[in-house]
Parts: structure tokens; C-alpha cells; sequence
């Protein structure tokens, strides 16, 4: 888990929120200022059963905390405002626990919880005319969402790059998946809130799925919590020191993703054999000329970044640092 470090997230949030009001802004109704949450309100409260009038209730208190839930920017708030939802309804949300299989659908609360998980998906890929933003037109939420954060690797794992790649053929744009750090199923009044979206890669969006997870990459790192790859330089194994039982490393599988790494801690422990002083000079007289700095060096040698504050600009950075470290090559 790498921490991404951001000081303007309330900006970014606040933006992505302006993007949500256009979307959820019936163009029939402007002029009285109707959305189309005022729409499928008005249409569940019409109706007879009391599953779809507690259901036009918590559309309701959604309205109401839309302005509080683009506020959140800790996992502390973020826990606490779906709190308040659960203690709100928490005779709705039984009922749809203890219902079967076929009944959940239409209670109240999974009412609610598909309408929430079909505007984020609607939401993160509308495209309308193209959505503005201070007159600045782009294809969808979702692109715009990843290429603002910049995070070039997955924060869960540091294995893949998540690069944002916007073409006009917007079938054929790329961009990071979005993760629900608390997910939408259970949790989905902050369906369409930013500080529970993580872009993440493909593989670690797919075997997290409905888990919950411990670490917050906006607010912590395994280097915060002392989580570190350890290496067996006889078998070229390696693991995560003290992530056995870290349910992070458990829910993610990064022990058992990392594990076929192998190769690449035979790659690193043959340079540290190579890498001497005299080694280190030459290499400063050959380049001298070019520039390079000492980071500069280190990159190339390691052929990573092995700075913390460059984690996220290449994959498998934590890992190289954590495997020099160990090596004795950096303190």
C-alpha cells in the first residue's frame, strides 16, 4: 500500500462534485431548479408500498449530505457519515438483511443500493456533450477523476502502472479502475464520493471486491504501519515482513502476487554484489557529462526509484527500496 500525497483533495472533491450536479441536473427543469434526484423521489414516494417510500427517504437524506459528503477527506468521516445512515434506517437496512436472496432487490435499503451503484456507473462514464469545467470540455468524470489525481502506479499493490490515456475515440481512452474503499454494496450512501474512490489497477480492484480493508492510501502506507518485503537470498523468496496476518496483504493476495517475483530479487541481490565503490565512481565519471544526479544513478542502477517520495512513479519502487535496504545498500 502506498500513501498518495495530496494536499488539494478537497479542490479535486469539490470539482468532482460540480461534475456530479451537472450530471444529476434534469435539462427539462432547470429553470425550477429540479434534478433528477428531485425526479426519482417524487416517483418512489407516489407509490403505495412502504418499501419505496423509506426508499424516497433515503434518496433524500442522500440530497441532503451531498454537500457534506464531497466535504469528506478522512476515512474517519467517511465511516462516520455512513454511521449516521445506518443508525437513520436501521429498521430498513435489517429488514433487508434478514430478507432472502430474492426479496433484498426490493427492499428499501436495496433499492437504494442499486440506484446508488447505477448512477456511479453511469456517472464515472457520462460523457453528455462533453462535461465542463471552467470551460474545459473532456470526455468523461472518470477520465478527468484520473488524470487530476496523476497517480501513474496502483497505490494497493505498487506491481502495475495506471496511466490516463484520453483519445478521441473515447471507446479507446484508458484510465485507472476506480475501487470503493468501503464498497457501494454496503456502503452506498459514499457510492459517489471521492475519498472513497482509489484508482486502482485491474487485478487488485477484482480480487478486492466487497472486502474492507485497514490501510487508506490517502491516509496511511505499509511504511507507516512498518510493513516491509523481506527477502530470502537463497531462494530468491520473499514476503512481507509482519503482513501475515496485515488484512491488507491478506485481501489483496500481495504475499502470494509478490512470491512470483522471484526474478527480480535475483536481479537486485546480483547488483549488490556488483556494487562496489569503485563500481559507483566509475559510473559518476562516465555520466558526469550528462548531468545526472545521484538519484539520477541510483535509478539506473537499480532501475528503479528507491526514494519513498517516488513511490508511485514506478512499479515495484517500495519493493527495490525495501530489497536495498536489506541489502544494506541504503539506510
Amino acid at each position: 500500500m502506498i500513501r498518495i500525497t495530496r494536499d488539494d483533495i478537497p479542490q479535486i472533491s469539490q470539482e468532482f462534485d460540480a461534475f456530479l450536479s451537472e450530471y444529476l441536473t434534469d435539462g427539462r427543469s432547470k429553470k425550477k431548479k429540479k434534478t433528477l434526484l428531485d425526479k426519482w423521489i417524487k416517483t418512489a414516494s407516489k407509490k403505495s408500498d412502504a418499501e419505496n417510500r423509506h426508499y424516497a427517504l433515503m434518496l433524500t437524506f442522500y440530497k441532503n449530505e451531498r454537500k457534506n459528503i464531497a466535504a469528506i477527506n478522512s476515512l474517519n468521516d467517511l465511516r462516520h457519515i455512513n454511521a449516521r445512515f445506518y443508525k437513520h434506517f436501521r429498521n430498513d437496512i435489517s429488514d433487508w438483511k434478514k430478507a432472502s436472496k430474492d426479496e433484498k432487490p426490493n427492499k428499501a435499503f436495496g433499492l437504494f443500493s442499486k440506484k446508488m451503484s447505477d448512477i456511479y456507473s453511469d456517472f464515472i462514464s457520462y460523457s453528455g456533450d462533453k462535461v465542463n469545467l471552467k470551460n474545459k470540455a473532456i470526455h468523461n468524470p472518470g477520465e478527468w477523476l484520473a488524470k487530476r489525481l496523476t497517480i501513474r502506479t496502483c497505490p494497493y499493490c505498487n506491481r502495475h502502472y495506471t496511466f490516463t490515456v484520453e483519445k478521441n475515440d473515447k471507446r479507446n481512452s484508458i484510465r485507472p479502475q476506480f475501487d470503493h474503499f468501503l464498497p457501494k454494496s454496503r456502503y452506498p450512501l459514499t457510492a459517489l464520493c471521492l475519498y472513497n474512490l482509489i484508482p486502482s489497477c485491474p487485478d487488485c480492484n477484482k480480487v478486492k471486491l466487497e472486502r474492507t480493508l485497514t490501510i487508506h492510501p490517502y491516509e496511511d502506507s505499509f511504511d507507516d504501519k512498518g510493513l516491509e518485503f523481506e527477502a530470502n537470498f537463497l531462494d530468491f523468496s520473499v514476503r512481507i515482513k509482519n503482513g501475515d496476518t496485515h488484512p491488507n496483504v491478506q485481501q489483496l493476495a500481495l504475499n502470494e502476487l509478490y512470491s512470483q517475483h522471484y526474478d527480480l530479487v535475483e536481479d537486485i541481490y546480483k547488483k549488490a554484489i556488483g556494487y562496489t565503490s569503485d563500481y559507483y565512481k566509475s559510473l559518476i565519471d562516465n555520466f558526469s557529462g550528462l548531468g545526472m544526479t545521484e538519484a539520477d544513478l541510483e535509478k539506473l542502477i537499480w532501475g528503479n526509484y528507491i526514494s519513498i517520495t517516488d513511490d508511485l512513479s514506478r512499479p515495484f519502487s517500495k519493493f527495490t527500496r525495501d530489497l536495498c535496504r536489506q541489502l544494506g545498500i541504503i539506510l
